[in-house]
């Protein structure tokens, strides 16, 4: 009888728990505190791109 009521406590506890911990969670947002600029000096482009690499030499170079 005691053993069962502990089983019983346990098991409304573990209900109780599994009720609340299935709830979404809120989404947060933090704005950007760093103001960028509209263009960046000189207009350099970056000439290196790891787009151009294919595939194959890519696989190649890492044995």
């Amino acid at each position: 009888m005691k053993t069962t009521d502990i089983i019983k406590g346990i098991l409304a506890s573990a209900f109780v728990v599994l009720v609340y911990s299935c709830g979404i969670p809120k989404v947060t947002t933090k704005e950007n505190s760093v103001n960028l600029p509209s263009s960046y000096a000189n207009n350099s482009v970056d000439s290196t791109s790891v787009a151009q690499l294919k595939w194959k030499d890519f696989l190649m170079m890492r044995t």
